[in-house]
């Protein structure tokens, strides 16, 4: 089963994400802010993190540039509901602008993943599940 660090400093657009992802064949650990995203990946392995931009303590800029330092090949999906000009795309492999719905979230999480969305998806180690998006939507919190 794939993993993904969730990070958000609201806790009801974390929850909302987990919601619209639990179709997927993947487990959901939560971060309040970068500081603690980067303690949880120290100690976890993820497949994904999927960060909003501005944070308190350690931003989703830097966060991204930190972990993808130390584990290049891990993908990172930024979402924000505005663009920061000065932030550098090679930190992070998408952009999702808040808001989103679901369907853009699980095509996002699907494609950096690399598997299809709405098709059959074989999860490590589990039978094979198909995903059905959730259709709320993401807003600018």
């Amino acid at each position: 089963m794939k993993r993904i660090l969730v990070v958000d400093d609201n806790a009801s657009i974390r929850r909302l994400i987990r919601k619209m992802l639990k179709k997927l064949p993947v487990q959901v650990k939560e971060a309040e802010d970068g500081e603690q995203a980067l303690f949880l990946h120290e100690h976890e392995t993820y497949d994904l993190v999927l960060t909003d931009l501005v944070l308190p303590r350690i931003d989703g800029g830097m966060l991204a540039r930190s972990l993808r330092c130390r584990f290049p090949t891990l993908p990172v999906i930024m979402m924000s509901g505005q663009f920061a000009a000065g932030e550098q795309s090679c930190n992070y492999i998408l952009f999702l602008k808040k808001p989103f719905d679901g369907k853009t979230l699980v095509r996002a999480v699907c494609s950096a993943l690399g598997v299809a969305a709405g098709n059959q998806v074989p999860a490590a180690g589990q039978r094979e599940a198909t995903i059905l998006p959730e259709l709320e939507t993401v807003n600018n919190h």
